[in-house]
């Protein structure tokens, strides 16, 4: 998840996720079945199903959430707008007047 955070990749951001989410999976399966084994009360079951689903649901609205943003219009970093005035009227200055 680190390098997927550091490089801002989106695939490896969800690889990590899908990797994670598989072993919240596992696990929530598998301590499910021994708490149920243990105990004889099956209602843990469902409860487990959901913490696994919550998981996984949550999963999918992050990197959905930041799938989307990427599609979004941002303003431009002040940094890089500084000179865009500059292009913006060097563009108009070459234009020709169609207006008389």
């Amino acid at each position: 998840m680190n390098v997927a955070r550091q490089s801002e990749s989106i695939a490896l951001e969800r690889d990590a996720w899908h990797l994670r989410t598989d072993v919240y999976t596992s696990l929530g399966v598998f301590f499910g079945l021994i708490l149920i084994r243990l105990t004889g009360i099956t209602v843990f079951d469902p409860f487990f199903a959901l913490g696994v689903a919550f998981v996984i649901l949550k999963a999918a609205y992050d990197l959905t959430k930041r799938s989307l943003s990427d599609f979004i219009n941002h303003s431009i970093p002040p940094a890089m707008s500084s000179g865009s005035g500059k292009l913006s009227a060097n563009i108009q200055a070459a234009m020709p007047d169609f207006t008389t």
